[in-house]
């Protein structure tokens, strides 16, 4: 496969052919085969070979560096067509060589052209000259405009529009400046300095970049030292400045940062004309520069969305596949979770006496924060399961453990129980959360049980124990508040409706009741949905 490296210098075109795995050298010297004519660039400054679908690219040391999309080269890189590679400051761009032709238009027979304009070979090589201001203008608003809709990378596009500016108007600098974010001043992105690429920062006046900044206006002066504006600006003495136009490159009524280009020429003087094409062109880049950002935004806002899918599906892992079994008992576990990671949190495991202990946590606020307390619980919990410690204590070494593990503003609300299948006695722990609810026949119970929430205050603190025993066919319930404070306006949908529910559900098994108050919950909210987590467990007794 063959290749071709094109570009240009100041306006002259740049190009060389690769064939198969020869050899070319690209430096300043004349004796290379691609002579760059540029002070950026060295003598010898790299070694290109066409190795199958690739360009081998070698830097031979030179002072300024070589570049592929912007990386430098250090040894030897490879590059393929649609790359651009930089010399210096000299950025030119691969292409295949052996690409099809296109496919030859259909033509039709029209024989009267009368009303058309005819311009011979050589009007159109030398008419350059004749073009009006117009004409120019729409020439290089055209080429402008084919580069900032190519999804090129933003160094890219910036050094392309800069050398069709330094065509355009007679100048010594031109740079362009972004600004990072809303109210700091704005930054150097690309720049020239009489042709060639500028690889350092330039000396501009601060004065005129903020006015253009801060005001949104296009700014020109003719003869910088005599402007009273910015006469003894160390900046302008320096560069001994004679006319200079600065103007926004805005998108919409914000600005997103300036279009600079001065000259010392004492026979060059901008006038209007040039500070208006000065501006629609800024008004394109800024348009660019805003897709960009909008872009950056979408991709980050993807990969947002994407890490909150994997720490979805993460968080879900982390919950119980599966509920034990148990002879004679069942246990069941529904949650749903309002947004792609939640606090709530239950757990169930059985120790090895056969006693069953299940849980059930409301983790204070939501997303990353409460999810990560969540995991944190979940698995203090579950390593002081086989501890053989009682209920009550089991809830103070998890409040002893959140205190000295996270902030004040991030506690609990824990229901920690513990089934004894001989007795169907169930000893209950409640940390702050909304009372079970035991469901024998019609009939809903509260069982009331509170103490301080884990976590939240760091006091000493004691946390009782209740027990209850479960009779034949009756349904002990574990929820988190998303399901009595589940909101639709300013109406709640309260213990009372839960509890008229609960009371038909009295002959249904586990997993059909928490099926059942998840529904009614759900079609109660309608299209609202809901704001918090909703969480339950059920532990029934078949006989």
């Amino acid at each position: 496969m063959a290749f071709i490296l094109a570009g240009e210098h100041q306006g002259a075109p740049l190009s060389v052919t690769l064939r198969p795995d020869e050899e070319a050298r690209v430096g300043r010297g004349t004796g290379n085969d691609l002579v760059i004519p540029s002070q950026t660039v060295s003598r010898n400054h790299a070694r290109l070979v066409a190795r199958g679908e690739r360009v081998e690219i070698t830097d031979l040391g030179s002072l300024n560096g070589t570049r592929i999309n912007g990386r430098d080269v250090t040894g030897e890189a490879l590059a393929v067509p649609g790359d651009t590679v930089e010399f210096g400051s000299v950025m030119l761009r691969l292409a295949d060589d052996s690409a099809p032709s296109a496919p030859s238009p259909a033509f039709s027979e029209d024989a009267d052209l009368s009303h058309s304009m005819v311009l011979s070979r050589d009007e159109i090589t030398s008419s350059h000259h004749l073009l009006t201001e117009s004409d120019r203008v729409l020439k290089l608003l055209t080429e402008v405009g084919q580069i900032v809709v190519l999804p090129e990378q933003p160094e890219q596009t910036f050094d392309r529009i800069l050398e069709l500016v330094e065509r355009a108007i007679p100048a010594d600098r031109i740079l362009i400046l972004v600004r990072e974010e809303p109210g700091v001043d704005p930054v150097q992105k690309a720049a020239r300095v009489r042709g060639d690429r500028a690889l350092g920062r330039l000396m501009l006046s601060r004065t005129m970049v903020r006015m253009v900044v801060d005001e949104g206006s296009a700014l020109l002066t003719g003869d910088v030292q005599s402007d009273e504006r910015f006469m003894n600006q160390q900046s302008i003495m320096a560069q001994d400045l004679r006319s200079a136009m600065a103007v926004p490159l805005s998108f919409h009524e914000e600005i997103l940062g300036v279009l600079y280009v001065d000259t010392n020429d004492p026979l060059t003087s901008y006038q209007a004309h040039d500070l208006r094409m000065l501006t629609v062109l800024g008004h394109m880049l800024g348009t660019k520069i805003s897709n960009w950002r909008l872009l950056d935004r979408v991709r980050e806002q993807e990969r947002l969305e994407e890490e909150m899918r994997t720490a979805r599906t993460i968080q879900r892992r982390l919950l119980p596949q599966t509920m034990p079994e148990l002879p004679d008992f069942e246990l069941a576990a529904r949650q749903e979770m309002c947004d792609a990671v939640g606090g709530d949190l239950y757990d169930a495991g059985v120790l090895p006496d056969g006693r069953l202990q299940f849980l059930v946590g409301d983790v204070s606020g939501h997303g990353i924060p409460a999810a990560l307390l969540m995991a944190d619980a979940l698995a203090t919990l579950r390593g002081l399961r086989g501890s053989g410690r009682p209920p009550g204590e089991i809830v103070g070494d998890l409040d002893r453990h959140l205190l000295g593990s996270t902030e004040d503003r991030h506690y609990l609300t824990l229901f920690f129980a513990e089934l004894d299948p001989a007795t169907a006695t169930v000893r209950l722990v409640s940390a702050g959360h909304p009372p079970a609810c035991l469901v024998t026949g019609d009939r809903v119970e509260f069982v009331e049980s509170s103490g301080f929430p884990v976590g939240l205050l760091d006091m000493p603190k004691e946390y009782s124990v209740t027990e209850v025993v479960l009779p034949p066919g009756s349904t002990l319930l574990v929820y988190t508040d998303g399901i009595t404070e589940a909101a639709r306006g300013e109406e709640q949908f309260g213990d009372r409706q839960f509890a008229r529910i609960l009371a038909e559900c009295g002959d249904l098994t586990a997993g059909a009741l928490t099926e059942r108050v998840e529904h009614e919950v759900r079609s109660w909210l309608g299209d609202e949905g809901s704001d918090d987590d909703l969480t339950l467990v059920a532990l029934r007794r078949i006989r």
